[in-house]
């Protein structure tokens, strides 16, 4: 048998086993996606009142969106009407804004049209580009308790035909409150493309007094709050795709003694202390903790005399809400909510030596922190600082799991990060005939690709099985705006690693590109002015200095690499002892004027007029300015 025919067999052989594959493993997506269409959200309201300076929300939910918290100071009604009035202005597009409008019915409002001149005590629309009188004597007499939503202006009113009248400023501030208004004529409202409206139906912003919006994600009980100075009323509007709609309280009786903890909002560690005043009480009283629906805690408290003055410890640890009250034979006397805050720690990248992780607390980015690191197989700790929610930690790690050990708000926490390069054989072995088809889908698309530009040599396991890959530029583009999105730099430069990470990501799908090969493409795309470099950092061309953007870039990695603290500050990056930046900014303190090499120190000395070269000699014979190339930043720091 001629080696021709063995060939043949054996990729008639793998052809078997690779549809089998195929059919395996999209039977089982198709099975799973079933499975998941099945899984529908949900979303119950278990329990709405007020504690302290806020009103919450305890439900029930399964899924993942958004859910937002209302306080209001006037009850709502769910019944709009929409008047159409012969005499209105510019209200051609009046059957379209109505259609708008419709959204609202899967909360449960009914929407209506009439033309009809009495008000009674719904949601009233009046799209009429100024206020028709017997909506305004209505509004002024106190006829009725609705709400008026009107689009026109503030000065205008119809009365057989348009007039001029300051009729916003007559009313009352109660009678303001019942009425929301958008400077505009309708057909104005509608070409202006910003429609609000629905939202702000739904948000009562007529009358409210504090939202606040939360990203829910997962299945179980919690507890979410709302600020509440002079509101009556909560609202929780929620959307989980499947599931979407609305709960409001009750009137929620005013808070007369507020239990304030200090702090109001700590971290798990953390301790929080309560002191608390109590007159004389209806029977015996007790101290309650309950947390989503749930009584933690039931304390008899001692016989309550007129100022007696209590103290309790709070050592609560799971993230969420703790609703605090005391209460008596005549219910809750006081009552407020202590937090413990969420902290996360997620490892999303890795660079050369920087590894990259979001840090969040309630899902929020943190703002600002201090953050003492080590690994876990390590005693050297040095410390990092995080800056809107992104940490960046320079460490070399070993091959497996690597744990960072870090200490911040006085939280430790542990991240887990896993460390290991993988040829296309490791795929094949993890994810079997799927994993090898993922390659082969790239490899057999590239091929038949009709405008093929560059040629990437992705190798597949130890024998150095290598696959041609042809890519486009565009796709190059794209992968390159990617990794800098994924690394969030935003327009600096990126490094050959990050790039073949991006190429890896984004272009081979896992597989391994040969040594050279990156550096070759990056050359191409400068050659053709697509991207432009230095010191092998590379940028779109256009996007600014590449020269000063990737020594700024080379400047930050080093302080975070040395574990040395700073602040941005225009170009300048400003430590406890100095001020680092290029020549051309203007220092205030001690300064490390950074420059490419050595010569460039001539070049800009040599360039300076004699007073200004003497200011600077003098600045560095005082210690005060030293010109440092940036090879060398690292004996400085």
């Amino acid at each position: 048998m001629d080696l021709k025919k063995v060939a043949l067999m054996v990729f008639g052989i793998l052809a078997f086993f690779v549809i089998a594959g195929v059919l395996v493993f999209f039977s089982g997506i198709l099975t799973s996606g079933a499975e998941e269409e099945k899984a529908e959200a949900r979303f119950n309201v278990l329990e709405m009142g007020n504690a302290g300076n806020y009103g919450y929300v305890v439900y029930d939910f399964s899924g993942e969106g958004n859910i937002t918290l209302v306080s209001y100071r006037k009850e709502a009604a769910r019944e709009i009407t929409v008047i159409r009035d012969n005499e209105g202005i510019e209200m051609e597009k009046f059957d379209e804004f109505v259609e708008m409008l419709k959204p609202l019915e899967k909360y449960g409002y009914v929407i209506k049209i009439s033309n009809s001149r009495i008000l009674g005590d719904g949601i009233y629309v009046i799209p009429t580009g100024a206020m028709p009188t017997y909506v305004l004597d209505d509004l002024k007499n106190n006829v009725t308790n609705g709400v008026v939503i009107y689009l026109g202006e503030k000065n205008l009113v119809l009365r057989g035909g348009m007039q001029e009248r300051d009729w916003y400023n007559e009313l009352t501030p109660d009678q303001r409150d019942r009425i929301l208004t958008y400077e505009k004529t309708l057909r104005e409202y509608m070409e202006a493309g910003n429609y609000t409206i629905v939202t702000d139906i739904l948000e009562n912003k007529w009358s409210m007094d504090n939202k606040v919006t939360y990203s829910i994600a997962g299945n179980g009980k919690r507890t979410s709050k709302v600020p509440i100075k002079d509101g009556r009323y909560v609202r929780v509007i929620y959307d989980l795709g499947t599931r979407i709609g609305l709960t409001d309280s009750v009137a929620l009786k005013p808070v007369s003694n507020i239990l304030l903890p200090e702090p109001e909002s700590k971290y798990p560690s953390q301790d929080s202390v309560l002191v608390f005043r109590l007159n004389e009480t209806d029977g015996i009283a007790y101290f309650t903790v309950t947390k989503d629906g749930v009584e933690l805690e039931s304390k008899k408290l001692p016989t309550v005399v007129n100022g007696s003055i209590f103290r309790e410890v709070l050592e609560f640890d799971k993230p969420g809400e703790y609703i605090l009250r005391v209460v008596d034979n005549s219910g809750t006397i006081a009552s407020g909510i202590l937090h413990v805050n969420e902290l996360k720690v997620e490892h999303y990248g890795r660079t050369g030596y920087n590894n990259y992780f979001h840090v969040t607390v309630d899902g929020v980015p943190l703002k600002s922190a201090e953050v003492e690191a080590n690994l876990e197989n390590s005693t050297v700790t040095k410390k990092f600082f995080v800056s809107d929610g992104e940490l960046t930690i320079g460490a070399q790690l070993r091959n497996g799991e690597n744990v960072f050990i870090m200490k911040i708000e006085g939280e430790t926490v542990k991240v887990p990060v896993i460390y290991e390069e993988e040829n296309i054989f490791d795929v094949y072995v993890k994810y079997g005939i799927p994993g090898a088809l993922l390659v082969l889908a790239v490899y057999v698309g590239a091929r038949f690709s009709r405008k093929p530009v560059y040629v990437l040599r992705a190798t597949e396991g130890s024998k150095e099985i290598r696959r041609e890959v042809k890519i486009k530029t565009a796709d190059l583009v794209e992968a390159f705006k990617n990794i800098r999105e994924d690394i969030k730099i935003g327009k600096n430069p990126i490094t050959v690693q990050e790039f073949e990470m991006a190429i890896k990501r984004y272009v081979t799908k896992g597989a391994d590109v040969t040594d050279g090969n990156i550096e070759e493409i990056l050359k191409r795309l400068v050659d053709r002015g697509v991207l432009e470099s230095h010191r092998q950092y590379y940028q779109f061309a256009g996007e600014g200095n590449v020269k000063e953007k990737a020594l700024l870039r080379m400047i930050k990695e080093k302080l975070i690499e040395n574990g040395i603290s700073f602040k941005t500050a225009g170009k300048r990056f400003i430590t406890k002892d100095y001020e680092i930046g290029l020549f051309g900014e203007k220092f205030k303190n001690k300064a490390i004027i950074v420059v490419d090499d050595e010569s460039e120190i001539k070049k800009i000395m040599d360039g300076l007029d004699p007073n200004e070269k003497a200011k600077i000699r003098i600045k560095e014979a005082n210690g005060m300015l030293t010109f440092v190339p940036i090879d060398k930043l690292d004996e400085m720091l």
